[in-house]
């Protein structure tokens, strides 16, 4: 069973937007490093491109962080698959277009949602634990 609303907005970009809506904010909003993940090796071909592409983009930007690995290999493994569908002019279902079209969206790949994102600044601390490990 699916979860009702909307999703909940992270804490952090409350914050910055003022907490308009004057809730209480969550005090434990689970922290995750910031980082590129690492790409699977079974991404090949138009996967890895388009891997290679999105983590570009997003390395600077702390939209990823090394827990998304599985949502961006779903995704570049589906825009792959797209690529090679059109090459070869074979079908590719509308399911997997709007899995494909979901998971652009998480990852701001769509001008609409890039409209709801926020990001960091090149070489502003995003993880107040980093320091812990050493890493910035």
């Amino acid at each position: 069973m699916a979860i009702r609303g909307r999703k909940p907005k992270p804490t952090a970009l409350k914050i910055i937007n003022g907490n308009p809506g004057h809730r209480a904010l969550n005090k434990n909003e689970v922290q995750v490093c910031s980082g590129v993940p690492e790409c699977p090796e079974w991404i090949e071909g138009e996967a890895k491109k388009e891997w290679d592409r999105v983590t570009t983009i997003h390395s600077q930007s702390g939209i990823i962080a090394p827990i998304d690995g599985s949502q961006l290999a779903v995704y570049c493994q589906l825009y792959g698959e797209f690529v090679n569908a059109q090459r070869e002019k074979l079908p590719f279902t509308a399911n997997m277009i709007s899995q494909m079209r979901a998971l652009a969206s998480c990852f701001g790949l769509e001008p609409s949602s890039r409209a709801r994102l926020s990001g960091v600044a090149a070489g502003k601390q995003t993880n107040k634990w980093s320091k812990l490990d050493g890493k910035k």
